[in-house]
């Protein structure tokens, strides 16, 4: 199975999460994957290839950034508003896999 790209799904970002994604980009972070629906119905995923250059929630009172479980990506923003996440992956050595697949 292979990761998808769906532009429209970038596109849909909600503009915090939009402003993180771009600043990303900037810093040389790459999209390696979307999906909609996913976790839940309603949710839009975009995940980055590397871990985010910065931090952003204390800019940002509306995103809840949190570090997760190591076996799927390193950390996350989330707007429950929008039901949207943006994660990022791990460094290259960590406990983690640069190659992970969306279900």
């Amino acid at each position: 199975m292979q990761n998808i790209i769906d532009q429209s799904h970038i596109d849909r970002l909600c503009p915090q999460l939009r402003q993180v994604f771009d600043a990303e980009i900037a810093a040389g972070n790459h999209t390696v994957g979307t999906r909609d629906g996913w976790p839940d119905p309603d949710n839009l995923f975009v995940l980055l290839s590397d871990p985010f250059h910065k931090e952003f929630a204390d800019a940002n009172p509306a995103l809840f950034y949190t570090e997760i479980t190591p076996r799927a990506w390193k950390a996350h923003y989330c707007d429950f508003e929008s039901k949207q996440i943006l994660a990022c992956g791990f460094d290259p050595g960590e406990h983690g896999t640069r190659a992970f697949v969306l279900p």
